[in-house]
């Protein structure tokens, strides 16, 4: 376990996540629309 490198890396980690629930969101939606 690495603290400073995953405080440094998590930024980038959080912004991946927020994409993530981003497109299982769209994606939800789109298969409620079908």
């Amino acid at each position: 376990m690495r603290p400073k490198l995953g405080f440094t890396s998590f930024p980038s980690a959080a912004a991946t996540l927020a994409g993530i629930e981003m497109l299982h969101m769209m994606r939800k939606q789109q298969g409620r629309l079908l």
